[in-house]
Parts: structure tokens; C-alpha cells; sequence
């Protein structure tokens, strides 16, 4: 018997985690000239961090990243590293949200809501319209829900619909239609500030602005809407005008169709409650952002906080029995609703930016970020500055994940804001766009790595051509509408 070697790609994983170790723990003792050995380990974090994330694993590096962080002096002791991340109220809302959208899903008001959408009457005899009512739907939803879940809800509802009609897999349409689920998707992440890109982009700034520039929720929805909604629409017209598909099946989908399916969507007790709870929610986050400051109420709505607003919805409904059971059970809700590695990706990432971005003259990145920047881009205007980092910031997250280009690209930007006289809170909106425009690869964001895996109905080969497409539509309406909109909502300059 004999013994057979072990291949390469066995030593690969270990190869990745002592590489992320050396950058965590050696990588300070690399001598510089300009900066400081304190900020040095920071970088050394920092870029581990990164590494990290992108070859092992979200999770275990995130725990390992904040304890760098400790010993590397920024902290006074570990307990005080891992009592930032725990008291960040940004973390406390996230985890909140995971329970309550976990909830939703739970109650079997996700799937209704998005059989209200696609069972419209005005949707016979018009495909088009079938076809934009499937995509914002998913789109609408996906906002007020899980986008992730959408996607699933939204493919097994249009799975039925084309066999019923004859669509079969392999087809131009619905390969088309299921990737439009997956873009609503993606944009619903990229303008709702309570969920994943939003809170990473929210919390980094707060973290390293110390509070000096905030991004309200209305505003953040208000600056981020217009450019996903022109994503979605421009792939839709290039799948009308270019990519032509056969739309003769959908002539299928009678009025006696839509109406089987209208008759199934009466709400029961518990899926009422759980409407009332999301439009509750919902109307008492963006309350501080839409009540005048003239107005009686504004004391009261400036008062909200958001983790305050959650809290109070989720024990309410926690408290409603039906027969003697309680209609939602917290556990078990934060069990299946809970996503960890995201939840250390957030934290990681608002420690270690809030230390990249200090002004301890012990750490020396800001000093040195300033003098790079007056030095090189003294000559180029704002606007120039900003059209070049915003594709650099895209091209990269085709291939990053799009959480690890938020956490790059806020601290670099809020340095050169501030060195380049913009306005820090337009100019992370702006990288939030560009990194949520995440569409080329299969790497690039989970759901769209969920479009590339739909080997059926999708197809491998087609996901690359409809990603590059979308791609460069969202990068073209990010020029035209994405910047325009977060310069008119916070101003361009300081």
C-alpha cells in the first residue's frame, strides 16, 4: 500500500493563514520613514484583514483582526478592543434587524407580498409589464425584506409561471428574467441603509469621522434610490432592445392565472401583524428624516434612535399571543436569522477603519494620507479625483467582495476629502455605489455568486455576459445619476 502525497492545494489553506498571520503580527516591524511603527501595525492589520477575508474566511479572521488590534498598542488592553465592537450601536441594530427579518420570512409574509406584485390584472396580455412588475417587486421587497431571500422566493414563483406557460430551461427570457431578479436584489441592498452595504457604509464613516458627518437613513435612500432604480431599468431596456427574447409564451398567462393566484393572497392574523410590524418599523426609521424641524413631533422623532425603534417592535410583537401562543419566538428567530459572518465582517471593519483613520500623531496615516495628496493631486480637480476613484473602486469590486471595498475605500476617501476640500458624507455614498455595483464575477457579491450558480435556468455562460451588461450599465448611470443625486442630497464640496 502506498501513501499518496498530499496535492498542492492541501498546503493552500495554511499557506493563506500564515500570510494573514505575518501581515497581522510582523508586518509592523517593517521600518518607515513616515510613519509611525504604531501605524505601521495598523496597516499590517489592515491589509491582513483584507487578505483574510478574500482566501479563508469572514469570521475567525475578524476575532483574530480586533485582537491584532489590541496588542498592536492602539487599545490598552483586549477587553477594551472587543468592548468597541460589542457596544457599537450600528452591530446592536444589525443583529436586531437579522432577528427581525428572520421573523418576516417566518410569518409567510415575504412569499405573499411578493405574489401581490406579480398577480396584478394589468399584467395580461402585456409582457413588458409582467416583466418590470417581476423585477421591481423583487426590487420593492427586497427593500422592505431580505434581498437574498427575494431571489430565492422570486425564481421558484417564475419557475412555476414558465412551465406553466411553456418556457423551457435554456430559453432566452426567463434566463434573462432570473438574472433581473438577481440586479433587483443587489440594487435593494445598495439603498437600503438598514441592512449589510448600508450599515457597512453608515458605520465606517461615523467611525472615522468620530461622529463629525453623519448619513441619515431618508437621506442615504434618497441619494442611493435614483441610481438603482436606473440600473435596473437600463438592463431591462438593453434586454428589450438588444437582447430581444422570445416574449410569445408569456401570451399564455391569462386573467383566470393571475386571479388563482390573487385568491391565495388574504392575509391571516399572524402575517397581518407582521405587515403592521415592517410598515412600523420602517415609518419610525425614517421619521427623524421627514418630520420638519417646525413641526410638534420633531422633539419626539429626533429623540428615535434606531436600535430604539427596532427594540420596542420587536418586544411588541414578541408579547402578542394567538390561542395561547406567542406569534413569534426570538430564538428561534435569531437563530436561523443570524448572520455571523457578516456581523464580524461589520465589526472588524468599523475598529480597525476608526484606527486607520485616527489623528494620534502615534499612528501618523492621516498626517501622511494629507501630504500624499497635496503633494500628487494639487493640480487635479475634485471632480476629476472623484471620476477615477469611483472606476477604481468598481473595477476592484468585480472581483472583491463589495463589504471589503466599502471598508477600504471610506477611510482612503474620507483622508482625501478632507485634504481635497469635498464633502466626506457625498463622497461615501458615492463608494458605496461603486462598490455595490457588483455584477462581472461570481466573487464580487453573494447574490450575485447565487446568479452565476443558477446553472439551469440561467446558465454559467450566460451569467458573464449578462453581468459584464449590467456591469457596464451601472457603471454608466453611476456618472449620470449615482453622483449627480449624492452631490445634490449632501453637496459636493465642503
Amino acid at each position: 500500500m502506498t501513501n499518496t502525497p498530499p496535492s498542492k492545494a492541501s498546503f493552500l489553506p495554511i499557506f493563506h493563514v500564515l500570510v494573514f498571520f505575518a501581515f497581522e503580527f510582523l508586518f509592523g516591524f517593517i521600518p518607515s520613514s513616515h510613519i509611525p511603527a504604531l501605524g505601521m501595525r495598523i496597516i499590517g492589520i489592515f491589509i491582513g484583514l483584507l487578505y483574510a477575508w478574500t482566501f479563508l474566511s469572514f469570521t475567525w479572521p475578524s476575532m483574530v483582526s480586533i485582537l491584532a488590534l489590541a496588542f498592536s498598542g492602539y487599545y490598552e488592553s483586549p477587553v477594551q478592543a472587543y468592548v468597541a465592537v460589542f457596544s457599537n450601536q450600528i452591530l446592536m441594530f444589525m443583529l436586531l434587524t437579522f432577528v427581525f427579518v428572520a421573523y418576516c420570512e417566518k410569518s409567510g409574509l415575504t412569499r405573499k407580498l411578493a405574489h401581490w406584485f406579480l398577480s396584478r390584472p394589468s399584467l395580461v396580455g402585456h409582457p413588458w409589464r409582467f416583466t418590470l412588475a417581476i423585477v421591481f417587486g423583487c426590487f420593492i421587497c427586497g427593500i422592505l425584506i431580505n434581498p437574498t431571500a427575494m431571489i430565492f422566493v422570486y425564481w421558484s414563483m417564475v419557475y412555476e409561471i414558465f412551465d406553466d406557460i411553456g418556457y423551457k430551461k435554456g430559453d432566452a427570457y426567463p434566463s434573462q428574467l432570473c438574472w433581473g431578479i438577481v440586479i433587483a436584489s443587489v440594487m435593494a441592498y445598495a439603498c437600503k441603509p438598514w441592512d449589510s452595504i448600508g450599515l457597512m457604509t453608515i458605520g465606517t464613516l461615523d467611525s472615522v469621522a468620530n461622529g463629525a458627518y453623519a448619513i441619515s437613513y431618508g437621506d442615504f435612500m434618497l441619494s442611493t434610490t435614483p441610481h438603482c432604480i436606473a440600473t435596473i431599468a437600463g438592463f431591462l431596456l438593453v434586454m428589450k432592445f438588444i437582447f430581444k427574447p422570445d416574449l410569445s409564451p408569456l401570451q399564455n398567462l391569462s386573467a383566470e392565472y393571475l386571479a388563482e393566484i390573487r385568491s391565495q393572497l388574504s392575509l391571516n392574523t399572524q402575517e397581518k401583524i407582521a405587515f403592521a410590524a415592517m410598515v412600523a418599523l420602517i415609518v419610525g426609521l425614517l421619521l427623524p428624516s421627514i418630520v420638519p424641524a417646525s413641526s410638534a413631533l420633531y422633539s419626539f422623532a429626533s429623540g428615535l434612535n434606531f436600535i430604539v425603534v427596532i427594540a420596542i417592535i420587536l418586544a411588541a410583537v414578541c408579547t402578542i399571543q394567538i390561542k395561547g401562543q406567542h406569534i413569534m419566538d426570538f430564538n428561534e428567530c435569531a437563530r436561523i436569522g443570524i448572520r455571523w459572518d457578516q456581523w464580524w465582517l461589520l465589526g472588524a471593519a468599523l475598529v480597525v477603519s476608526a484606527a486607520l483613520s485616527s489623528n494620534s500623531a502615534e499612528v501618523g496615516i492621516t498626517a501622511f494620507i494629507s501630504e500624499f495628496v497635496t503633494h500628487y493631486f494639487s493640480g487635479t480637480t475634485g471632480i476629476a479625483f472623484v471620476l477615477l476613484f469611483m472606476l477604481i473602486l468598481n473595477l476592484f469590486t468585480q472581483v472583491t467582495h463589495n463589504l471589503t471595498i466599502i471598508a477600504i475605500g471610506i477611510p482612503i476617501s474620507f483622508q482625501i476629502c478632507l485634504a481635497a476640500g469635498l464633502n466626506p458624507a457625498c463622497f461615501a455614498i458615492i463608494v458605496s455605489l461603486a462598490a455595490a455595483g457588483a455584477f462581472a464575477t461570481p466573487g464580487s457579491a453573494s447574490c450575485t455568486a447565487l446568479g452565476f450558480s443558477n446553472v439551469e435556468w440561467i446558465g454559467f455562460n450566460h451569467s458573464f455576459k449578462y453581468g459584464l451588461t449590467t456591469w457596464i450599465v451601472s457603471l454608466i448611470s453611476l456618472y449620470l445619476i449615482g453622483l449627480p443625486c449624492a452631490a445634490l442630497v449632501f453637496g459636493f464640496g465642503l
